[in-house]
């Protein structure tokens, strides 16, 4: 299993608060390599940075199995994702998990990640464009502010 933290914009947390019955429930793009990149276990992190430049932790997907389609998708966590414009999706464990909103700049100011390219002073969302593969103890960190917030 690997941890992964993914940023998605706030045009993405906009749709997503704009959308009823909205759930973590999966995660669709259009890369080549989606099907192959992740696999079933794999835990993501998905994050975001406001206008105001406050970096949230807001998602978590354990993935489960994959769609090759939307329709299949669409069968799988029973609603549609019309407005998720992809080919293909990774669908989470469940419970699907409603939209976090859990401070997470400083923690991630500590990360080495698997890279071990550090987060620079006042990162943007720039800096998180590429996913990024956590280490064992940035995992475990994440985790715990998860859980911190969640339960």
């Amino acid at each position: 299993m690997s941890v992964y933290s993914v940023y998605w914009t706030q045009d993405d947390i906009n749709l997503c608060e704009n959308t009823p019955g909205w759930s973590m429930s999966c995660w669709g793009s259009k890369m080549s390599d989606f099907s192959t990149r992740w696999k079933k276990g794999d835990v993501v992190y998905f994050t975001n940075i406001d206008h105001t430049g406050n970096h949230w932790l807001f998602g978590k997907l354990i993935l489960d199995q994959f769609a090759s389609s939307r329709e299949e998708a669409e069968k799988i966590i029973g609603r549609s994702l019309a407005s998720a414009d992809f080919d293909q999706y990774w669908i989470g464990e469940k419970p699907w998990l409603k939209l976090q909103e859990i401070p997470c700049r400083d923690l991630f100011m500590t990360f080495e990640f698997e890279s071990g390219n550090k987060l620079s002073e006042g990162y943007n969302g720039q800096a998180l464009q590429a996913k990024r593969r956590l280490t064992l103890e940035d995992a475990e960190a994440l985790e715990d502010l998860w859980l911190a917030y969640t339960e």
